[in-house]
């Protein structure tokens, strides 16, 4: 199989985004992605943003908390808080044209990833009783995008900017 990663990094008005796509191509055979929970496109933040340090862990659905984010489907996932005094936030954005959306593997002590792979064993609320594995013929590609979103600002114009980001971003080719 071969991977080939294309990155694109802009300064947006009131953050940086970096956007990434993922081709997976099946160039030797067939390849079965298995039901994992762990993801493919993650970052794993700062102490001073997990839920225990007092940073707020979101989605696009407006869901907080660990217990609430993990396993789900959403546009995108985020963490707020403060470093060094200064409010700040981190987002993963998951394009609406990805043939196989996210649920997000977020966890209150720092980890957000977007997987589009698990399934059923995966145990992710919104993907209970889906058993379809994905797969990829041999010579065709899997095409995944995803953008990653840094910005300063309170928890409130930072979700507003992400939005925004995320509106704007998912309408590109």
């Amino acid at each position: 199989m071969v991977l080939d990663i294309q990155l694109l990094s802009r300064r947006r008005a009131a953050a940086w985004q970096m956007d990434f796509t993922f081709e997976l191509i099946a160039s030797e055979g067939a390849v079965t992605l298995e039901d994992t929970k762990e993801g493919s496109m993650g970052v794993r933040v700062i102490d001073a943003l997990t839920e225990k340090q007092g940073g707020k862990l979101s989605n696009a659905l407006g869901q907080t908390g660990e217990k609430n984010v993990w396993g789900r489907q959403a546009d995108w996932c985020a963490y707020a808080g403060k470093v060094d005094g200064k409010p700040v936030a981190i987002a993963i954005l998951d394009h609406p044209a990805n043939p196989h959306r996210a649920c997000w593997h977020a966890r209150g002590y720092g980890l957000m990833a977007a997987n589009p792979f698990g399934r059923d064993k995966s145990g992710f609320p919104d993907r209970k009783g889906k058993t379809d594995l994905v797969r990829i013929a041999k010579g065709e590609k899997l095409t995944l995008r995803y953008a990653l979103v840094v910005l300063d600002g309170e928890w409130d114009s930072a979700q507003k900017t992400i939005a925004e980001a995320y509106a704007t971003w998912a309408k590109a080719p």
